[in-house]
């Protein structure tokens, strides 16, 4: 369970090495579909579907840990976390994650 801003500083950073490195296939695979998905509404409702999930979930974390607008913080920390795993998935696959994962997660508590 994620309770502090270090726990959750600590379990994103993990999905993004494991989105970005042991299922990266995977990772690209999705973004196709997202782009494929731009064209054509009925292969991207069930992405927006899940992607809803996603952002329930952090909204309730990023709340959890103490953000003050969770649901102001959700969209810069989504926005940012895409932002490395696409930076990753494509010109600097060693790039840290940590580092700038816990600068998103303070940014989102201020």
């Amino acid at each position: 369970m994620v309770r502090t801003p270090d726990q959750l500083i600590d379990a994103l950073a993990s999905l993004i090495d494991a989105e970005t490195g042991l299922f990266a296939g995977r990772t690209r695979a999705r973004y196709a579909l997202f782009l494929e998905g731009a064209n054509d509404p009925q292969l991207l409702e069930p992405l927006l579907q899940q992607r809803k999930v996603y952002v329930e979930w952090a909204t309730a974390l990023l709340a959890g840990v103490g953000a003050a607008r969770p649901a102001d913080a959700v969209r810069a920390l989504m926005a940012a976390s895409e932002g490395l795993v696409l930076h990753r998935l494509t010109v600097d696959p060693t790039a840290p994650v940590r580092p700038v994962v816990e600068r998103i997660v303070r940014a989102c508590l201020d």
